[in-house]
């Protein structure tokens, strides 16, 4: 977990990746009663706009990256990556067995019906080198491994760089990655044979137009502002997020839905692009604008919060799946049921997935430490 410095223009950071966290939660829980339990195309209103409402989390946890390292001058790689490259590799160990040995034999999870047709040697390579690994999630930790390894150019570049030019690598990223992937989701309008986009740019591309981001929308824009002035940013930007949720939710009512939903809620993609700065933006106004975000008692507990995240994210797709297994069978996801059972799995995870990180935050702190603490 990266640390946060406690001044008062980091502060807000605690929140955003307190919030970014409910949302990752808020994603696949939502996209699970989606894609697992609608097999027809007729999917409530209902889950797609909370599925909207949800997709902003990992841009997010990008950009509070680049605020806390791209001003730095010197970057630990060795700790940094062995900070996350342990955690993963145990907790894949673990999902491996839960899914091949505990929940498999129950019922058909992820990639268990696979799983059962390897050897347990086959299976230890398969969870590396599949194109998602063994869970869902993990990947993010795939690319954050990549951004590390990359931090130490990337610094220089970004304190090297004036305002303009990193404007103009922004600009870049925005035209031909943001821009491309967003005109995917209008493929309907393409012959069958997509075309793809030849140009391809080193620095400002992916996920490291997203780091550039947090560093430029913290250090370069929009510092000085008053109290006064971020209540109504806060306000607009916070219309801003509902509004283009709503926009997302609209483009998914079509006959297309399958082939959509995938291109329309990637992280890469303009909706998605927006929702981030609006989300990013809310939370850094807010909390010069409301005096709860002021006291003491809040910071200390958002802090902690915070600081449990990366376990929390690592283990909550286990909480997940095994509260699943015994939800479904009493609660089919059908008519009324589904919205009780949406708050029911939301609220359930976070709480359980926070009390498992705060117990592992408990243990000896070699201990801890390989477990994300």
């Amino acid at each position: 977990m990266q640390p946060i410095k406690d001044t008062q223009d980091m502060q807000y950071l605690y929140l955003l990746r307190v919030v970014a966290s409910v949302l990752v939660v808020l994603t696949h829980v939502v996209s699970g009663l989606i894609l697992f339990q609608y097999k027809e195309d007729n999917f409530p209103a209902f889950l797609l706009l909370m599925n909207a409402f949800s997709r902003g989390a990992v841009p997010i946890f990008v950009m509070i990256t680049g605020v806390l390292f791209l001003s730095k001058s010197t970057f630990n790689l060795r700790q940094r990556l062995r900070d996350i490259i342990v955690p993963m590799i145990i907790w894949t160990v673990i999902y491996l067995f839960l899914y091949r040995y505990i929940l498999y034999p129950v019922d058909l999870i992820s990639y268990g019906d696979y799983l059962s047709t390897l050897g347990l040697k086959r299976s230890l390579v398969f969870m590396f080198f599949h194109n998602q690994g063994i869970v869902y999630h993990l990947w993010y930790l795939y690319m954050i491994v990549g951004i590390y390894l990359a931090m130490p150019f990337l610094q220089k570049i970004a304190q090297n760089s004036a305002k303009n030019e990193l404007r103009y690598g922004l600009l870049l990223w925005l035209a031909f990655t943001i821009g491309w992937n967003t005109v995917v989701t209008f493929q309907e309008f393409f012959p069958q044979e997509f075309p793809y986009l030849s140009i391809s740019l080193p620095i400002f591309s992916d996920y490291i137009g997203y780091l550039f981001l947090g560093y430029y929308l913290h250090y370069l824009h929009g510092r000085n502002t008053s109290t006064q002035n971020s209540a109504w940013r806060m306000s607009a930007w916070l219309l801003m997020y509902i509004l283009i949720s709503f926009i997302m939710l609209i483009r998914l009512q079509t006959e297309n839905f399958s082939e959509l939903i995938i291109p329309t809620f990637d992280n890469l993609a303009i909706y998605v692009l927006i929702q981030s700065i609006s989300i990013f933006y809310v939370i850094k106004y807010s909390y010069k604008s409301f005096p709860l975000f002021q006291m003491r008692t809040f910071q200390k507990i958002i802090k902690k919060l915070s600081s449990l995240s990366f376990s929390a994210y690592l283990v909550h797709a286990m909480v997940l799946a095994v509260m699943r297994h015994a939800l479904f069978k009493y609660f089919p996801p059908r008519g009324v049921q589904i919205h009780a059972q949406l708050i029911i799995e939301l609220f359930s995870t976070i709480m359980i997935s926070y009390l498992i990180a705060y117990l592992i935050s408990l243990l000896p702190k070699r201990i801890a430490r390989v477990l994300g603490a």
